[in-house]
């Protein structure tokens, strides 16, 4: 995307610790055997499930990038499957892990593998899942502003209380090092609410 998303610096500014562990759990699943198009639409669908409006934006964004397609992006948002039905699977099992509590049913973990994933690829979902939930309740309880173009029909972007800021954003191994100025709004938690006035609407998928 060009720079840091306010999601990760709010996190590398408050632990730098948990930064790291998200970067590196992101680069494991990069060299996984789930495709980014299959990562992203799992990290879409649970942030919106979440309720999640700045992951809502950012994964539609990189949904879009790794190759979902806007009814897709549009039907991932809104809880519905995609017409893909192996994809349909995964993004089932995933909403299912998410949203419940207790032992996972049989059922369920028996349809994702009968749709054709592998014992493998279930583990890295539950990882793309842990993670995304992460993020998710980081920007819950942060009412992170939105830095990216946001899908009409569900997020806003606050416009109201970014600032400039500076930050140098490394990964556990340091082999990545960011250092770029993002506009960033380090509110004390609990944070203030934001008046209806503060709402600023885009689309990002056509």
């Amino acid at each position: 995307m060009g720079k840091v998303p306010n999601a990760y610096a709010t996190i590398g500014a408050l632990s730098p610790a948990s930064l790291s562990l998200m970067l590196s759990g992101d680069a494991a699943l990069s060299g996984g055997s789930l495709s980014r198009a299959e990562i992203e639409a799992v990290r879409l669908a649970v942030s919106a499930q979440n309720g999640c409006d700045f992951c809502v934006a950012a994964h539609s964004l990189v949904g879009k990038m790794a190759g979902l397609q806007p009814d897709s992006l549009r039907a991932l948002r809104a809880g519905q499957p995609t017409g893909e039905a192996k994809l349909d699977a995964l993004l089932g099992f995933a909403r299912h892990v998410a949203g419940t509590r207790g032992t996972v049913d049989v059922e369920q973990v028996q349809g994702i593998l009968e749709a054709g994933y592998t014992p493998t690829q279930v583990t890295e979902a539950l990882l793309a899942i842990a993670l995304i939930t992460f993020t998710n309740l980081i920007n819950r309880v942060n009412d992170t502003p939105i830095d990216l173009p946001t899908p009409a029909e569900r997020v806003y972007v606050n416009t109201s209380t970014a600032r400039p800021v500076r930050a140098v954003i490394s990964c556990a191994s340091d082999t990545l090092r960011l250092s770029v100025t993002y506009a960033l709004s380090m509110r004390p938690w609990p944070r203030p609410s934001r008046p209806p006035s503060a709402h600023a609407w885009r689309d990002s998928d056509s």
